[in-house]
């Protein structure tokens, strides 16, 4: 039996900041197809906490920015993160704010 997928509401969830799409089907799984399900799952969609102010807690507010690179900044910044040990977001956070620091308006 193949199932029919909602693009739409697959799309919209892409879009939402909802960590897990919800499931559109009431089917419970079992044994070992439930077990393997869900180690897909965390394999999936586990993720970094939040960098708000209650990151302890797993809760606060870090909304997320999206741009793009052309492709010979986003190799340095792959090459500069390889050679740091840091993530490519932590450094382009860094460099944000150092940024701002020095431009406050």
């Amino acid at each position: 039996m193949t199932k029919q997928i909602d693009w739409d509401a697959l799309a919209a969830w892409a879009e939402s900041d909802e960590a897990v799409a919800r499931p559109a089907t009431g089917q419970t799984l079992v044994g070992e197809e439930a077990s393997r399900t869900g180690q897909e799952l965390l394999k999936r969609y586990s993720g970094r906490p939040n960098l708000g102010q209650e990151r302890a807690q797993g809760v606060g507010n870090s909304p997320r920015r999206q741009l793009r690179l052309p492709k010979d900044v986003n190799d340095r910044l792959d090459n500069y993160a390889a050679a740091t040990g840091k993530t490519a977001s932590a450094i382009m956070r860094e460099a944000l704010v150092a940024y701002l620091e020095a431009h406050a308006a």
